[in-house]
């Protein structure tokens, strides 16, 4: 007992467990870091309710305010919201996904600032090549846990420490506190918590590539691009306050107001023949414009046929005969009229000279 007493005090101060605290209060907005929030993101996922989802993200990410009415903010809201969607579909844990929300951000963020598109390959390669060599690490090499972190795993468990061999209890009377060797510090990096396996790495790939690769132009247009706005127009109205009835002792007398109903009955009487005449012309004006179409129309048709008539080259005969007709025609009745007018000057001579 002594000895095991003895080794206890020989052994190093515990490290701080690095943990991210969210202290409960209203200023502070949440975070996808926060497990019991995250969690509560991923149980959103699983039960479709996505209005709180998006609601949720929305406040994470600093944008609760203007995601609904800004464009570029909406856009930063749906694609986190896809990457839970994402990481809840594949069983993702709360570390795990906040890791792949904080990688998926890193790549969205580089397609919208620099519009690089080889640049985002190149990080995308990158994050796939480190989590490949994290996962390998961690199911091949896994790590030589310290003496007080397998202190703290058997306590997590509930289990009492395994006692330590005799050779190092007799080396550790013989060294002092302060000359104990210090333990590496683990690389929470390598937390299999948060590595991507490799078989999430194929779905991922998917996501990005469909995701954010294939419409960099888009991200990166939104991103940059200023939105117009236009001043607010400001209108000052009451409704409130009904309108009150005017006093009586406006009112106009009976004789007045009788007098003024017959001049408004006059005046409509006047308006409305003036603007039946108005009609009346109109259509008579119509009419006459008709009339003159249909006439030159009329016109143009005998002329057109008269013109073919005499222009057309196998009834050139005919159309000459037809002529001759029409002058022999006329030439007769002139000379009927030439003898008639005669006829008549004898007889009136004959009379004055009797």
């Amino acid at each position: 007992t002594v000895s095991v007493l003895y080794w206890w005090s020989a052994m190093p101060p515990k490290k701080a467990v690095e943990t991210v605290v969210v202290p409960e209060t209203p200023d502070q907005p949440p975070t996808f870091e926060h497990e019991p929030f995250m969690e509560s993101l991923l149980m959103m996922a699983r039960r479709q309710e996505l209005a709180k989802l998006e609601e949720g993200v929305a406040a994470a990410v600093g944008m609760a305010d203007d995601f609904r009415i800004n464009l570029q903010s909406g856009v930063v809201v749906d694609f986190t919201v896809e990457c839970v969607l994402f990481a809840s579909q594949h069983g993702f844990n709360a570390r795990k996904a906040a890791a792949f929300i904080q990688w998926m951000s890193e790549i969205r963020t580089c397609v919208e600032t620099t519009g690089d598109i080889d640049r985002a390959k190149q990080l995308f390669r990158s994050h796939v090549i480190s989590h490949a060599e994290r996962a390998a690490l961690a199911s091949t090499a896994a790590p030589v846990a310290a003496p007080e972190e397998a202190a703290d795993a058997a306590g997590a468990k509930g289990s009492k420490p395994a006692a330590p061999a005799k050779g190092g209890a007799k080396g550790a009377k013989g060294s002092a506190p302060a000359e104990a060797a210090p333990e590496p510090v683990r690389d929470l990096r390598n937390d299999p918590a948060v590595v991507l396996t490799l078989a999430d790495m194929g779905p991922v790939a998917d996501f990005v590539v469909t995701g954010v690769l294939q419409h960099w132009r888009l991200y990166h247009y939104v991103a940059n691009e200023g939105i117009a706005s236009s001043m607010a127009a400001e209108y000052s109205l009451s409704v409130q306050t009904p309108m009150a009835a005017p006093a009586l002792s406006r009112a106009l007398p009976a004789e007045q107001y009788e007098a003024q109903q017959a001049q408004l009955r006059l005046q409509a009487d006047e308006e409305l023949a003036a603007l039946q005449r108005e009609e009346r012309e109109r259509q008579e004006a119509e009419e006459r414009e008709r009339a003159r179409l249909e006439e030159e129309a009329r016109l143009a048709a005998e002329e057109a046929k008269a013109n073919a008539l005499y222009f057309e080259k196998q009834g050139t005969d005919k159309a000459v005969a037809l002529v001759h007709d029409e002058v022999q025609s006329q030439l007769s009745a002139k000379q009927q009229s030439v003898v008639q007018r005669l006829a008549r000057i004898e007889e009136l001579l004959q009379l004055q000279s009797s």
